[in-house]
């Protein structure tokens, strides 16, 4: 996987960067080497990609690793509006 762009600005000159390498550190954290395309800054980084969580489940799921499926929001005390469309909500409740 080598020499593919990204896209991934420069940190310094904000031009496109090119990764160079990349090495998996473990099945959810990868560590990209990248290059600046612009000659005249030429600077070279360092980053690290990691999946936090999934969107959608995997049909062939990996039973060594555990990924939460997305994150837990947040509680609140105040009350979340029913969408309009909630089929557990009556029609008497649906007029104010």
């Amino acid at each position: 996987m080598s020499d593919v762009r990204v896209h991934n600005p420069c940190p310094h000159c904000g031009a496109s960067g090119r990764r160079r390498s990349l090495r998996q550190v473990t099945p959810t954290v990868a560590t990209g080497y990248y290059q600046c395309t612009d000659v005249e800054c030429s600077a070279a980084w360092v980053a690290q990609t990691e999946i936090t969580h999934l969107i959608s489940e995997s049909a062939k799921p990996n039973p060594r690793i555990c990924i939460p499926f997305r994150p837990v929001l947040r509680t609140s005390k105040v009350a979340t509006p029913t969408p309009a469309n909630d089929p557990e909500q009556s029609p008497a409740q649906m007029v104010n």
